[in-house]
């Protein structure tokens, strides 16, 4: 299900951007289709102690 409610975009934007993650793949995460890998969440994870 894709949210009703993207009041997040501003954090997807800066995953695609800042992490290198491609759109689709982060939308899959969001719906529960993919899994990341523990390289991804680390690199996520940086993202949020840089902020």
């Amino acid at each position: 299900m894709i949210h009703p409610f993207r009041s997040f975009l501003p954090l997807v934007e800066a995953l695609t951007d800042e992490v290198e993650l491609a759109l689709t793949y982060v939308g899959q995460l969001e719906r529960g289709r993919r899994n990341p890998t523990l390289a991804v969440v680390e690199r996520i994870a940086r993202m949020f102690v840089s902020s």
